[in-house]
């Protein structure tokens, strides 16, 4: 998780969301929860100065997915993404293209979720997929946690910038 947050600050990320999901390897004790989260705040701000970037990304603390999913307002102008390794899922060009077709408006905000190694469990991918998050492909190879977050930050950011 500390390379996460290091590379999604560099990249630019916004927030970050530490989820537990039903295949999450890792399971922390609400008391060092708190602890983790400082540590990432850490290491975001060193992030930020090594890279230039002026913006710390806020880090909440850690949630379980479906309370997560059920505090989020989803607004018709938020891009909710998850990497899927299933069918059907389309890249992120593709995905932009359409939702800005439909609704008529660039999305102000990207949402992406990656998930544990593991991958979300079939639960998961269905809660997710009713709440408005559209299957995301990413590389043609099954990507490690730490590659796919910084890959989907890196086509996200490159799409976007281009626009």
């Amino acid at each position: 998780m500390d390379h996460i947050v290091r590379r999604a600050t560099e990249i630019g990320g916004s927030r970050i969301v530490p989820l537990e999901t039903a295949h999450s390897m890792v399971r922390l004790p609400s008391a060092l929860r708190r602890a983790k989260v400082v540590k990432w705040q850490s290491a975001a701000i060193e992030a930020c100065k090594q890279s230039g970037n002026s913006f710390v990304p806020e880090i909440a603390p850690v949630q379980l997915i479906d309370e997560w999913v059920a505090q989020q307002k989803r607004e018709p102008s938020h891009l909710c993404l998850v990497a899927s390794l299933g069918k059907p899922s389309l890249r992120f060009r593709h995905m932009l293209k359409s939702f800005c077709e439909s609704s008529v408006q660039f999305p102000d905000e990207v949402t992406c979720l990656i998930g544990p190694e593991g991958d979300f469990s079939p639960t998961e991918y269905r809660l997710l997929k009713e709440s408005g998050y559209y299957p995301l492909a990413l590389a043609r190879h099954i990507l490690r946690v730490e590659t796919a977050a910084v890959y989907a930050l890196s086509l996200i950011d490159y799409e976007i910038s281009l626009r």
